[in-house]
C-alpha cells in the first residue's frame, strides 16, 4: 500500500542543505511569533531562530538529529538528494558544464549578462535533451511511489527549465547562495549556530499539530511537504494548522506544481531557489 505522503518512505539523511529561500518567511513573520517549522536540513529553522520562536518538526528521525546537530554548530553533511544532484551535475560535462563555465556563471552580477550566458553556453541542446530524459524517468519513478499526480511526466524538464531562467532573469548570481548551492559550489556555511534555542521533534506534522492546544502557532513554514501527498494529507494537514493557529497567523507553503493564481507565481519568481512553481503566502485561515 502506498503511504499517504512520500516522506515516510526514508529514514535516512536525504537533505544535506535547503533549497527554500528563507527571505519570504522572514517578510512574512512578524519577529517574535511562534513559529511551527519543518526541520528538514535545519536551514530555515537555523535563520529564524535569532528572532523567532521556532518549533522545528519532521517525520525522518536522521533529518531531526542532522538539524539539531547544525543548530549546536556541527558542519554541513551531504544528503543522499544532495549526492545524486552532485553526480547528475558531474553527468553534464558532456553537455558542457565544465567547472570553469560553471564558476563563471555564478560571478555574474548583472541578470541580463548572466541569462545571455546561460543560453549560449549552458542551455544547450544536449543539457535540454538529457534534463528533460531525466525528469521525466524521475517524474515516472515518484508516480510509482506516491498518489500525487500533479505534475506532468513528459514536460517537467521544460518547466523547471523556464523556472530557472525566470531565476536568473531577475536575481544576480554572484549574490544569490540557493544558484550557488544548486550549482553545487560546495556546501555554503549558514553563519552562526541558532542564537536561542530551537525544539526539535520527531513526529508527523499532522499529528503534531493535532495534539497542540489552539492558538499554539503565530507562523508556519511548512516546505512542500503536501507534494507527493494524497489529497487526503493536504487537507488534514490544512485543518491541523488551523487547528493549532492564533488568529492572526499567517503560513508558507511550497509546492513543485504550477500556481493557481498570479499571487502564488509572484512569490515563487521572488524565491531565490528558482525551483517552485507555487508558494502560499497567506493568513493560515486562508490556506488551502
Amino acid at each position: 500500500m502506498r503511504p499517504d505522503t512520500a516522506w515516510k518512505l526514508s529514514t535516512r539523511l536525504l537533505f544535506g542543505q535547503m533549497y527554500e529561500d528563507v527571505e519570504i518567511e522572514r517578510r512574512a513573520f512578524i519577529p517574535g511569533c511562534r513559529v511551527f517549522c519543518i526541520a528538514s536540513a535545519g536551514c530555515t529553522a537555523i535563520a529564524l531562530s535569532s528572532n523567532h520562536q521556532v518549533t522545528a518538526v519532521d517525520l525522518n528521525p536522521a533529518q531531526i538529529e542532522y538539524a539539531r546537530g547544525r543548530a549546536a554548530g556541527k558542519e554541513r553533511q551531504w544528503g543522499l538528494l544532495d549526492r545524486l544532484m552532485r553526480a547528475e551535475r558531474h553527468a553534464l560535462l558532456f553537455a558542457g558544464w565544465t567547472p570553469s563555465r560553471l564558476e563563471r556563471f555564478l560571478r555574474f552580477d548583472d541578470c541580463a549578462e548572466q541569462l545571455a550566458f546561460w543560453q549560449a553556453n549552458l542551455n544547450t541542446l544536449r543539457f535540454r535533451n538529457a534534463f528533460d530524459f531525466k525528469l521525466a524517468c524521475d517524474g515516472i519513478v515518484l508516480r510509482l511511489l506516491t498518489p500525487d499526480r500533479g505534475l506532468p511526466l513528459l514536460t517537467l524538464g521544460g518547466i523547471f527549465r523556464r523556472r530557472l531562467e525566470r531565476g536568473f532573469a531577475r536575481h544576480p548570481n554572484n549574490t544569490n547562495p540557493y544558484a550557488h548551492r544548486l550549482f553545487g559550489r560546495g556546501l555554503t556555511p549558514s553563519g552562526l549556530p541558532a542564537a536561542s534555542s530551537i525544539r526539535f521533534e520527531t513526529a508527523n506534522a499532522v499529528e503534531f499539530l493535532q495534539a497542540m492546544p489552539a492558538n499554539s502557532f503565530d507562523a508556519f513554514s511548512l516546505s512542500n511537504i503536501a507534494d507527493a501527498a494524497a489529497s487526503t494529507f493536504r487537507l488534514q494537514l490544512i485543518q491541523a494548522v488551523k487547528h493549532a493557529a492564533s488568529p492572526s497567523a499567517v503560513a508558507v507553503l511550497r509546492s513543485f506544481h504550477e500556481p493557481e493564481n498570479s499571487v502564488e507565481a509572484e512569490c515563487a519568481a521572488r524565491d531565490r531557489a528558482m525551483l517552485w512553481g507555487s508558494i502560499q503566502v497567506v493568513p493560515a485561515r486562508e490556506l488551502r
